[in-house]
């Protein structure tokens, strides 16, 4: 998901970058660390609260998995929400049907003992694991927008940070702070 508010977006932007370049790429840097961070907070609330879902990792799975970071290149602010877990896209974007091997069997196995009610032994998750499998297999999985939906829902207030940004860049130049 990007919000890309730059320059050729942004007429004042523009303009206020050409004439105090380092106080405009300060403030918009400012800016979105500050959106990232309002964006992984609201990812890593509980699940009741609109968070990530809870897996079989609890707290150290998808929630766990998510990160900030903000990149400055001449003229570009970029600021990143991301998970280092290679199943977080799928869950966003859901998967066409797909066959399961044995790794996957057993990370379904560990879902199944954390999450599903009346599965305690490991008979028991190995049953749904495989029952789940096939099911994925006809079916596939749908998506679940765990990035979308909290960024839709916070895109007002991303908005606003990027606004005040903007009034900070004006009151900065015209104070003189500009070099």
């Amino acid at each position: 998901m990007n919000l890309r508010l730059d320059a050729h977006d942004l007429v004042q932007l523009g303009e206020l970058m050409r004439r105090a370049p380092d106080i405009a790429t300060e403030e918009v840097e400012r800016a979105q660390l500050h959106a990232t961070l309002l964006l992984q907070g609201e990812l890593t609330l509980p699940p009741e609260q609109g968070g990530l879902p809870i897996g079989a990792g609890g707290a150290a799975g998808l929630a766990g998995s998510i990160s900030t970071r903000v990149e400055v290149t001449p003229g570009r602010v970029i600021g990143l929400v991301e998970s280092s877990s290679p199943h977080a896209a799928y869950v966003e974007f859901g998967t066409r049907p797909h066959w399961i091997g044995r790794s996957g069997i057993e990370a379904l196995a560990d879902w199944a003992r954390a999450r599903l009610s009346g599965v305690d032994s490991d008979e028991e998750a190995r049953g749904a694991a495989f029952a789940i499998r096939q099911k994925i297999a006809t079916k596939g999985t749908e998506a679940k927008p765990i990035w979308r939906t909290p960024f839709q829902r916070n895109l007002p207030k991303v908005r606003e940070i990027f606004a005040a940004a903007i009034e900070r860049i004006v009151a900065r130049i015209e104070a003189g702070a500009a070099s």
